[in-house]
This record gives structure tokens, sequence and C-alpha cells, in this order.
């Protein structure tokens, strides 16, 4: 299986953080809530990594993002996803009552467990769903380079 990269230990202290001062505040003073609400966590990109015999393939889920708001990166054996998940409403005057859902910047890094052709790289966003298909090759060669997506 592809070794994928995860969140640095201070990225996932200073979100634990974060919910503890969200958590305290709500215990303290329920009003807390709306300002919490509104405030923007980080989305969190899931990825499924397999392969056929001639293809390395990557699903990521990407709900709610347009082919605009997402970059793919591809540098030897690693290939990374960025991007911004924008919140749909403008207006600042919204008073939540619950909000589940995260915005903000996205990046996701996945080792590539096999040499591949970043020349020949097909990348689709279809319903939420990115998929990006690489072509194994037998060395690594190459840069980094953006590539696109259909």
């Amino acid at each position: 299986m592809a070794g994928i990269k995860k969140r640095g230990t201070r990225d996932r202290l200073v979100l634990i953080q974060e919910e503890l001062d969200r958590l305290f505040s709500e215990f303290m003073e329920p009003q807390a809530r709306d300002r919490y609400a509104a405030h923007d966590r980080r989305p969190e990109v899931r990825v499924d990594v397999y392969e056929t015999e001639s293809m390395l393939c990557v699903r990521a889920e990407l709900p709610g993002m347009a082919r605009e708001d997402v970059q793919l990166y591809i540098s030897r054996d690693l290939l990374t996803i960025e991007g911004a998940k924008k919140p749909p409403f403008k207006s600042q005057k919204l008073r939540f009552l619950n909000m589940e859902r995260e915005f903000g910047s996205i990046k996701r890094e996945i080792v590539l467990p096999k040499p591949v052709d970043a020349n020949t790289v097909k990348a689709t966003l279809q319903q939420g769903v990115l998929v990006v298909c690489l072509p194994k090759i037998s060395e690594r060669r190459g840069s980094r380079r953006r590539l696109e997506i259909d």
C-alpha cells in the first residue's frame, strides 16, 4: 500500500487545542457555539490508492470543490493535492444552529509506491471525487510539475 503522508504532529496538536478551546467555551458559555461554528476548520482529504496491471490510481474525496479550486502536482514519487474549499455563503450575519461542514485550504501528499510516467497522467474531478490515474513505468524520472484536471 502507498505510503500516505499524514498531517504532522504539530498540525494535530493545533487541531486538538482548537477543539479543547471550543469545548471549554461551550461549557462555560453556551453562546460560544455560534462563534466556533463559523470558525474554519481544515477539511480532511480522504484517499484510496489502488493499482491495476498497468496503472496506479488515486481517488480523493473533495465534496463541494470545483475543478478550478484544485491544484494537482507530481514530483518523482510524490503526488500533491492542494486547493481551497470555499463556503457557499457570503453573509457574516448568519447564526448557525449546527455546522458540521468544513471549509478552508486543503493539502494532501501521497507517496507513490511505484514509478509512474508523469507525462501521461489522467485526472478527472466529477461529483466531488478526484480520480488520478498514473501509468506505471520501470524507473523514476522527472521533476515537479503541475497536472491538468479534466
